[in-house]
């Protein structure tokens, strides 16, 4: 819904999280997760300046990781002396520590694993296991395993397959699915189609959207007519979406409706709970 009420193009839009959360952190300022860190990292320095300062590590043959960690370093100093944009490839601040934590995360998307498995092979000191679960245990695995349990689904390690409107070139004749595209097109205007790569959701997020936007129109339908009738006010959401279908009907010169989408959510629907029904269970159908 956010992103077919999207007014304008923002880079703020997507992703959400690093831009839009309330910080806890002083200042009132939105954070991303890498800031948060550091910032807690540095806490914890200035926590006790009394004590001993340790002595210095003697380190060891470089690894793999630091010989990275030199060739991005070697690229990115040469570009900035050339005021060159680096490529899009390469991101700006790796550092050799980047590369463990990245593979953390990696590993820690597997349901076989457990996070205590990870950490312990990283070699993630126990005073700093507080990072590894920040650095560790933010992937979409934990998203999705929370969200089936809320869900009610039977078992969060089983695969649950992502609702798509692609299933529909399958079920609906070729001049529908044809105009279900340029709906998506005129839907989501704002946040794709930009030659600004920081502007654009990608295309399977969107298809994915519009999908779960199609299987529950129905009933969002039936909810805001029911308060435009007892309040006077309408969706905006709605709206924008009547907006795209006098637009798709004007680029094409065809009369789709909204109860012909809602069909669609319907189809979207019966075949989705059908591919997870060893989840669903009873609850489908």
């Amino acid at each position: 819904m956010l992103f077919v009420g999207a007014s304008e193009p923002s880079s703020y839009v997507f992703p959400l999280v690093p831009h839009a959360a309330a910080s806890d952190l002083p200042g009132e300022k939105t954070y991303s997760q890498e800031e948060a860190i550091l910032y807690w990292e540095n806490l914890e320095e200035k926590i006790d300046t009394s004590a001993k300062p340790p002595s210095k590590r003697v380190r060891g043959r470089p690894n793999v990781s630091k010989y990275i960690n030199d060739i991005i370093t070697a690229i990115s100093e040469r570009l900035a002396a050339a005021s060159a944009p680096l490529p899009s490839t390469l991101t700006a601040g790796l550092s050799s520590h980047s590369l463990r934590r990245g593979s953390a995360a990696y590993a820690n998307a597997s349901p076989q694993l457990a996070i205590q498995w990870i950490s312990t092979r990283g070699a993630w000191l126990l005073d700093s296991l507080t990072k590894a679960f920040a650095y560790v245990g933010t992937t979409t695995r934990e998203d999705q395993s929370v969200g089936k349990i809320l869900a009610g689904y039977k078992d969060p390690h089983l695969p649950c397959t992502t609702p798509t409107v692609t299933t529909l070139k399958e079920l609906i004749p070729g001049l529908e699915y044809a105009q279900l595209l340029t709906l998506r097109g005129q839907l989501f205007k704002n946040v794709s189609g930009f030659t600004d790569t920081s502007l654009n959701v990608d295309a399977a997020v969107l298809d994915a959207a519009l999908a779960s936007l199609l299987i529950h129109l129905g009933e969002v339908a039936a909810a805001v007519q029911k308060e435009q009738v007892a309040t006077g006010l309408t969706s905006h959401y709605l709206y924008r979406f009547h907006e795209a279908l006098d637009s798709t009907n004007a680029a094409l010169g065809s009369r789709l409706s909204l109860d012909t989408c809602i069909a669609w959510g319907c189809q979207l629907r019966t075949s989705w709970e059908t591919e997870n029904f060893a989840q669903l269970g009873k609850r489908s159908g």
